[in-house]
Formats: C-alpha cells, structure tokens, sequence
C-alpha cells in the first residue's frame, strides 16, 4: 500500500470534498426542480406545528454550525526534518521534509471534506430558514407559493455556496500549482538565480497533495566550484518561506549535461 500511495491517503479528503460537492449540487437541482413544479401547481401545505418544529430544527443547525466552523479554524503542524546527500560525479538532489519555523505563525487550512461537511450543515439550516419564512407567510396571510420561491431561493444559495468546494477540490486533484505560489514562481527562480554560483533554473514545479502538503521540484544547474550541499541547503530554504512542504532539488554542475547528452546517458531522478 505504502508503494501505491506513496504520498498517503491524505488525498482521500480532497477527493471527498469534491463529491461531497456533486452532492450538494444534485441536491440542490432536486429542490429547484420540485420549486419549479409547486410553482405551476401550489399544493396544499399544513402549517400545523410546521413553524415550531422548524424553529427548533433552526436552532440545532445553527448550533452545529458556530461550532463547526469554530473548531475547524483552529489547526496544527506537524514538523519533521530535511534531508539532502549528493552523488558521485557533481548531481545532488535533496528532499525536504516540514518545517516548523518556516509554517510558524500559519492558521492550517481546512480540508476539501470537511468543507463539505460544513456546507451540508450550512443546507440543512438554509432550509429550514425556508421553512419558518414560508410558514409564517402561510400561517399569516395564506399565501402559499411562499413556498416554492423560498424553496427556489435556497436551491440557488446550496448551488451558488458549493461552487469554490468544486473549483478547489479539482484544482487540487488536477494537482494544479496552488494559488498562493502561482504569482510566487517568478519570484522564487529569480531568488535561486541569485544565489552565487547558479546557472539556471528550470522544471519548477508545485502541486498541493492536500492543502497543507505542497510538493515542490526543482532543477537547478550550477557552476563546477560551487558546493552542492551549500545549494541544497539555500534551496530548501527559498521553497520552505514560500510554503512549499516538501521539496526535491535536483543539483547540476556546469558541462554534465552535455556530457550526458553526447553520451546519450542523461542522468535522471526521483524523488
């Protein structure tokens, strides 16, 4: 298992996320449809107790709710270490682990599926707000397709208030460069250029495994003088200000690769 998912099963909950999504949404189609359908034909509603069961069901889900959303913005790092070693020949290549000085001070994102938890529960009181407005309209001033348009009303909040869970979770499975480092990735090369000895820069590379694993790669050629650890290390660093959880730097010296390609034998690694 270890071999297949060799990232974990931490992708479980964006995948989760996202059909939790699908669902909100087929349950939000079924709501318009059968708004439209009481629409044509407003049926008979019995308001009999409706309005207080409502009101209380209104209470347990706002409940839910605060305290949901409370708990789910409070977050945690794990720390762990980094490691880098060099071949024979010049080619060095590091993986970096957390870091936890460089995710201080940093509230942990809440995951796709939980997202979706949170929507469910944002549905349930959403319709029950329906609820108790269609109700005391009813009850009020007998007007009963205040049914069907609170009931369309909060079909299209469901619908409207899924689609960031959506957008997010398939960015994420798409794996996608994460927002946050898509304007930093100018930013980022042009600090590894910067450092003394580096040649070039290139296959720079970030995607989220979940919203607080990001994986970064990079290629990095340098010139034949400069020592490799030192780089690694300056590497791992620029990555780990910008988020990036786990990193793998791959070190070149000047002239290796087209030594490699006369010889058809271009080195390769993974991390």
């Amino acid at each position: 298992k270890i071999r297949v998912f060799s990232y974990g099963y931490g992708g479980c909950s964006c995948f989760g996320g996202f059909v939790n999504g699908f669902f909100l949404w087929f349950i939000a189609f079924f709501v318009l449809m059968e708004s439209i359908e009481r629409f044509m034909e407003p049926p008979e509603v019995k308001t009999d107790r409706l309005l207080l069961v409502s009101c209380l069901g209104f209470l347990v889900n706002i409940v839910g709710v605060v305290a949901f959303h409370d708990h789910g913005g409070h977050g945690h790092s794990h720390g762990g270490g980094d490691h880098g070693h060099s071949h024979g020949g010049g080619h060095a290549h590091s993986h970096g682990g957390h870091d936890d000085h460089a995710q201080e001070g940093k509230a942990a994102k809440r995951s796709e599926n939980m997202d979706g938890v949170f929507l469910h529960l944002l549905a349930d009181t959403l319709g029950s707000v329906g609820v108790i407005i269609s109700s005391f309209i009813i009850q009020t001033w007998g007007y009963t397709l205040a049914d069907p348009i609170c009931s369309f009303c909060i079909s299209i909040l469901i619908f409207l208030s899924v689609i960031p869970l959506i957008k997010s979770s398939t960015r994420t499975l798409l794996q996608s460069t994460p927002r946050d480092l898509l304007d930093e990735m100018d930013d980022i090369e042009q600090h590894v250029r910067r450092l003394e000895g580096v040649l070039g820069v290139r296959d720079l590379h970030f995607w989220a495994h979940t919203q607080e694993h990001i994986i970064g790669t990079v290629h990095v050629q340098v010139a034949r003088h400069v020592e490799e650890q030192k780089i690694l290390t300056l590497v791992q660093g620029i990555l780990k200000d910008k988020g990036v959880t786990q990193a793998t730097v791959e070190i070149e010296k000047q002239g290796e690769a087209q030594m490699g390609a006369d010889s058809n034998n271009i080195p390769m690694f993974a991390s």
